[in-house]
């Protein structure tokens, strides 16, 4: 398993950001691999309630259904793969609510579908920090422009 974590602090509040964040339609605005093709039941989501993304590889776009798991406006958000290859991911998202501000932090955990080559795994695991770390930077910078 690969576990990766960001915190940032977005000058917006709490509900702001929650309604942004959890809206699978605004989820290619700050992920760069993710672009939202198909929502499957009710939006805003409800635990249980499930959409597809194309995620990009690099050189294709691989549909991938997702299940949320957890919705506590304002507090928390997460989601897991229910399909779709090499990795199943489980991401979480939660908010500290400080007035005019909001703390967030992802953390995410990518788990392989088979043995991973662990020759580059130290690699592996910066290289995705440093993604999420420019797309929640990206997030951030959306928000705090509108």
């Amino acid at each position: 398993m690969i576990s990766n974590q960001v915190r940032l602090t977005i000058a917006r509040p709490a509900s702001d950001v929650f309604a942004h964040v959890t809206d699978p339609r605004q989820f290619s605005q700050f992920n760069s691999i993710v672009e939202p093709t198909n929502i499957l039941s009710k939006t805003p989501p409800a635990v249980g309630s499930t959409f597809t993304l194309n995620v990009h590889d690099g050189a294709q776009a691989v549909p991938v259904r997702v299940e949320v798991t957890r919705y506590d406006p304002s507090k928390m958000f997460a989601y897991r793969s229910l399909s779709g290859e090499p990795l199943s991911v489980l991401a979480r998202y939660f908010f500290d609510d400080e007035g005019s501000k909001t703390r967030i932090i992802y953390a995410q955990e990518l788990t392989p579908h088979r043995p991973p080559d662990t020759t580059g795994a130290g690699n592996i695991q910066r290289d995705i920090q440093t993604h999420l770390e420019h797309d929640l930077a990206q997030l951030k910078a959306s928000l705090e422009t509108t």
